[in-house]
């Protein structure tokens, strides 16, 4: 009795500060849709900063009704729906091999299945709409996922009618999960992750977190750590299973495509070293170092990838006042000999551009961002550096560097130095490039474990 007392106050008080936060959310997307229209109507263009859009409705319930037509399938008789959450970029890029495999094995036990794939970030949905080739563009469908108010995730799962519910890593949603478990929807967590810091912020809310964790179905840990903070929650250890990162199963890159690309780019006899995923203040480190070696490697090149649209312009700049040659990848298709920046100002281009690289500075990691995914460098066999602040990914981060494939610099000096040592020794930067492709090889299979279980529990499901 205490315990449901207890349970039913913490849930009203987080339901009372999620009320707070809708109506503080709705005025701000109001805001940006007056904002976005005043623009449309002046014709001008926006700085491509802005984090909403139309559909952020679906936020607060608005879900789009062509979303859920007849012609897509969904709710089908015949059809098994399957939801995935993923919180941003980086959950979606890691759910889509999962979701080709999981369409590919579905062929061998007759059965036919559609996705629909919530995200918090407008940035998520639009890597989303990306990735969605022509093998997924009829089987996949996007949402935003509402915000965790009840009467929200009710309504969401009744238009949805999902056979299963899959969240991605971490966010995990009190309502999302008790109206799943209301409706008898099993809940997954796929790589999940759960740090010591997570774990002791989820004990804070006491029965509320404790009686989410239990309503879980089936849990895959990614680590040892996440597998104990998953026990240390009181999950059943019968849910719980210790599989690895499924990160690092993303297959094989297109080796051909990207000597193409290259090829393409005017970068054949040039050494080329991207920045993917920079932050203000990685580009002036990687422009430091550049100048040092020009001189002694005259074919040098630079490949910078902004981590954010907004800055595009204002590394274009700071880059010009380096007295650089800069071509803007928008608006050129090539390089000249006297290039010394190609600006990768669009979205999207960046897993394909460490394909044509010879290193790889996998970059906010010399800020405090935590460090981007250096898996997509890892799978074109390229040499990865990266800075001391590597805490998104740290067990992908570590075991490439155990392995030689990464190389962790904790200081400017640490990374001028080792990429000297690379340029100079071309054979060194190759074995380090083939030692992080064969982490990935040793790592991979765990795709393939998740989708035959998840394909098990779909089989039993009723449609």
């Amino acid at each position: 009795m205490i315990y449901k007392i207890k349970r039913t106050f913490s849930l009203f008080i987080y339901n009372l500060l999620l009320v707070i936060f809708t109506c503080v959310d709705l005025v701000k997307w109001v805001f940006a849709l007056f904002r976005q229209a005043l623009f449309f109507a002046l014709g001008k263009s926006l700085t491509g900063a802005e984090k909403r859009d139309w559909a952020w409705g679906q936020k607060y319930g608005l879900v789009a009704r062509e979303l859920f037509s007849p012609t897509t399938q969904i709710n089908s008789v015949d059809v098994k729906t399957v939801m995935f959450h993923c919180a941003s970029v980086g959950e979606v890029v890691a759910v889509i091999p999962l979701i080709k495999h999981l369409l590919r094995s579905s062929l061998h036990c007759d059965m036919n299945l559609q996705f629909v794939i919530t995200t918090n970030t407008k940035t998520g949905k639009e890597q989303l709409l990306r990735l969605l080739d022509d093998s997924l563009i009829d089987k996949v469908k996007h949402c935003y996922l509402p915000i965790d108010l009840p009467w929200l995730m009710s309504s969401l799962l009744k238009q949805v009618n999902p056979d299963i519910m899959l969240i991605m890593e971490v966010e995990l949603w009190p309502n999302l999960i008790n109206q799943c478990h209301k409706k008898q929807i099993p809940v997954c967590i796929v790589n999940a992750r759960l740090t010591d810091k997570t774990r002791k912020g989820y004990q804070k809310v006491g029965v509320l977190a404790e009686a989410m964790i239990k309503q879980l179905q089936r849990v895959y840990a990614r680590n040892q750590t996440d597998f104990d903070n998953y026990i240390a929650m009181g999950i059943d250890n019968n849910k719980l299973t210790l599989l690895g990162n499924i990160k690092f199963d993303i297959g094989q890159a297109d080796l051909v495509a990207a000597e193409q690309l290259r090829a393409s780019l005017n970068l054949t006899h040039r050494q080329v070293i991207i920045a993917g995923s920079s932050h203000e203040g990685e580009e002036s480190l990687l422009v430091d170092a550049y100048k040092q070696f020009k001189t002694q490697n005259p074919h040098l090149i630079l490949i910078i990838c902004p981590r954010h649209p907004q800055r595009f312009e204002t590394v274009f700049d700071y880059l010009n006042s380096q007295q650089l040659n800069v071509v803007k990848m928008s608006e050129s298709t090539t390089s000249n000999a006297d290039t010394d920046v190609l600006l990768g100002d669009q979205m999207g281009q960046l897993s394909k551009l460490y394909g044509v690289c010879d290193i790889a500075f996998v970059c906010g990691s010399f800020v405090k961002r935590g460090g981007h995914n250096p898996i997509e460098a890892a799978a074109y066999a390229k040499p990865i550096i990266m800075g001391p602040h590597v805490y998104n990914n740290p067990e992908i981060c570590h075991t490439l560097q155990s392995d030689g494939g990464l190389f962790i610099a904790n200081s400017n000096f640490e990374f001028i130095s080792q990429i000297n040592t690379w340029l100079s020794a071309p054979e060194s930067m190759q074995d380090a490039g083939n030692k992080a492709l064969s982490t990935l090889t040793a790592n991979a299979g765990i795709i393939e474990i998740i989708s035959s279980e998840l394909l098990q529990m779909l089989d039993k499901s009723t449609a």
